[in-house]
């Protein structure tokens, strides 16, 4: 559909919770070109990280640290493989994909789709064929500890505006499947941030 053609970011609210660990709450400012906010509470401590051209930041009150360039890809990796971006990119013919095998999930049949050019271990979308929705993301971080498995899987799809539907609840396992991390969207809005939200300190809305 054409407004996809147009997704170059979105701005959103989430919240965050690992096992029975404390909930994050997150406002995420994102624009496709990498530039990145995000202003997170958790356990009465707000922590604000901020990506521009020119590098990372963080700010926990009066403390500031600057994460190295692994941390940084770490942050922007679950944005940029979110399925919205994903069908952003194929919609204007910026990646391409080939059908790498047909699997029953769930007693659904499921579409995997291969990202060209990602080398040998591609990232790859499960596409349930009845609905044309993308339920599983899979693809690998490269960290300082090594190459770490990431699977994404999608659900609760809602509409958010534009005549759009995007998924509003994730759960990301690392490695071995055993570990979840369940993300659910309170707020989702397929529009980049203006510069001004982009900046330190800067307006969230």
């Amino acid at each position: 559909p054409l407004p996809i053609l147009v997704v170059d970011g979105f701005r959103c609210t989430s919240v965050t919770r690992s096992g029975r660990g404390p909930e994050a709450v997150d406002v995420e400012l994102f624009h496709a070109d990498g530039r990145y906010r995000r202003v997170r509470g958790i356990l009465a401590t707000t922590i604000e990280t901020t990506i521009t051209a020119s590098g990372c930041y963080e700010h926990c009150g009066s403390d500031e640290r600057y994460p190295e360039p692994d941390e940084i890809a770490s942050i922007l990796a679950p944005l940029r493989r979110h399925p919205l971006l994903l069908l952003a990119d194929w919609s204007r013919g910026k990646t391409r994909y080939r059908l790498a095998a047909n699997r029953e999930i769930d007693g659904r049949p499921h579409a995997i789709l291969e990202r060209l050019n990602d080398g040998p271990e591609p990232l790859r979308v499960f596409v349930d064929v009845e609905s044309a929705i993308p339920r599983i993301v899979t693809w690998h971080e490269d960290r300082p500890a090594g190459r770490v498995y990431v699977r994404d899987e999608w659900r609760n799809f809602g509409e958010i505006g534009g005549g759009m539907r995007a998924p509003l609840h994730r759960t990301t396992f690392f490695d071995d499947g055993q570990y979840g991390l369940v993300t659910r969207w309170t707020s989702f809005l397929a529009a980049p941030p203006d510069p001004a939200m982009l900046q330190a300190g800067g307006p969230l809305r």
